[in-house]
């Protein structure tokens, strides 16, 4: 599967980079790290772990998922991520709460993760020193 993606620039003008198409992209939209890595994020374990999986070669391979932090309920999905200008990496996921109609007795919550340190200066091998919180 291909994904159609974009980043914004790390570093200088901070102007947007025009899309890029990555081949066999891990079913989630990837961000773009300012050292040229591209980590994706997706929950494991019945929603209950978030995963990180990275490129190093533009997309082309993709290693293992990664397990980066716990989840607080079962059943979480989604993962958009993005990268803000500190350098913090930013998830949303949901969450379906209870049955029925939806927005009446039937909800979907969002949750906002993010890492709390500069995880684009962090090494490059190892996306799990990130600290997160929901």
């Amino acid at each position: 599967m291909s994904l159609l993606s974009s980043a914004a620039s790390a570093g200088g003008d901070g102007a947007p980079r025009p899309p890029i198409v990555i081949a066999d992209a891990p079913l989630t939209r990837p961000v773009l790290m300012p050292d040229g890595r591209l980590i994706a994020y997706r929950t494991e374990r019945g929603g209950q772990q978030l995963v990180a999986i990275t490129s190093a070669d533009g997309g082309n391979t993709w290693g293992p998922p990664v397990a980066v932090a716990p989840l607080p309920l079962p059943g979480m999905g989604g993962g958009i991520a993005c990268l803000d200008g500190d350098g913090r990496t930013h998830v949303i996921l949901t969450h379906l709460r209870g049955t029925g109609t939806p927005g009446d007795t039937r909800f979907i919550d969002l949750w906002h993760l993010a890492t709390e340190n500069d995880a684009a200066n962090d090494d490059a091998a190892n996306e799990t020193n990130e600290t997160w919180t929901a």
